[in-house]
């Protein structure tokens, strides 16, 4: 059995104009992308479907496939509540999982929320703010059942 291996990177490491940065990807030897930022001057949780039909289109055209989605939905502090949490990232859950159809990652990566809360231990995170987890299994569970895996960073 043989394995392969590919190197990848963030897009935006190659330069802010997108198109360009695919370029470079491909100059580099790279053919693999993880997609965060500089979208058409988006981030990917952010592109609306035409940028994204654009993104695959210019993705294609230079060989290149997507593995990674690295949103940063969930990078937020928890302190500010489940219903300001939930109106901040529920939109972004649903945007992503139409862009990774499009886009056709195995990969929609997730961030770890944060906490104000410095030395504060899991136990007493899960006991303050119950909810969290329910969220992030929500979300896992919906980024899982579109044919993505999901993954959290940090």
């Amino acid at each position: 059995m043989q394995l392969s291996m590919h190197l990848t990177m963030l897009n935006s490491m190659a330069g802010t104009d997108f198109e360009t940065a695919l370029d470079l990807h491909r100059a580099w030897g790279l053919r693999v992308l993880d997609l965060k930022n500089e979208i058409y001057d988006h981030s990917v949780e952010q592109l609306e479907r035409a940028d994204a039909e654009r993104a695959a289109k210019a993705i294609s055209e230079r060989n290149l496939r997507v593995h990674t989605l690295s949103t940063t939905i969930f990078w937020a502090d928890i302190e500010q509540g489940e219903a300001a949490f939930r109106a901040r990232f529920t939109p972004d859950i649903e945007r992503i999982i139409d862009t990774a159809h499009i886009l056709r990652p195995r990969v929609v990566r997730l961030l770890s929320a944060r906490t104000a809360q410095p030395g504060v231990s899991l136990s007493q995170l899960l006991e303050t703010h119950a909810w969290l987890i329910p969220f992030y299994r929500e979300a896992i569970d919906q980024i899982y059942e579109a044919g993505f895996k999901p993954a959290i960073e940090n």
